[in-house]
């Protein structure tokens, strides 16, 4: 059966978001973890002198860096569900479609969880012990783009040819 064409879209999409999102945890683990030299010497040429600040800040508070390395953990975690799943989606294998069922609820109750419980207990007492700016806070765009995806996979991948489609591939 040929693949429909809102499931290539889903699919291509999710590698591409998932592969970046996987790698770029990966680094992100990877740099919380040693914060090398070579990285904060990168920054300080490169970034704005409040990033640095910021930056430098998170790194040396023990709270800001544990979380940071379990919430940049988790979400690599979702990232990598995230790629895997588009590929077995493209593949129309029906974990595929369990597995970007199982990113889409995970995504959406993640941005729930950062805005609604992370932003008033992890996030905002670590910008007033440090007195950061509160133009740090993360936009409504950044959030409502970050739901939009899942949304629309978990809208198309429920819509009943789709799901008869893994149904049927499930039964053979």
């Amino acid at each position: 059966m040929q693949r429909p064409r809102s499931i290539t879209v889903i699919g291509v999409i999710g590698v591409l978001w998932g592969l970046l999102g996987t790698i770029g945890g990966f680094g992100g683990l990877l740099i919380l973890l040693t914060a090398p030299d070579w990285f904060m010497e990168l920054m300080r040429r490169e970034a704005s002198e409040e990033f640095v600040r910021v930056l430098t800040l998170a790194i040396s508070d023990s709270d800001a860096r544990r979380w940071g390395v379990l919430l940049t953990a988790l979400q690599t975690g979702v990232n990598a569900l995230l790629l895997f799943g588009s590929i077995a989606l493209l593949r129309l294998q029906p974990k595929g479609w369990w597995m970007m069922m199982g990113y889409t609820v995970l995504a959406l109750l993640w941005a729930g969880v950062d805005r609604v419980i992370l932003e008033p207990t992890v996030y905002k007492p670590f910008r007033e012990r440090h007195q950061i700016d509160d133009r740090t806070v993360r936009s409504v765009p950044r959030f409502t783009l970050g739901t939009l995806y899942p949304a629309l996979a978990a809208y198309f991948l429920t819509r009943p040819k789709i799901m008869a489609l893994y149904r049927q591939e499930e039964e053979e």
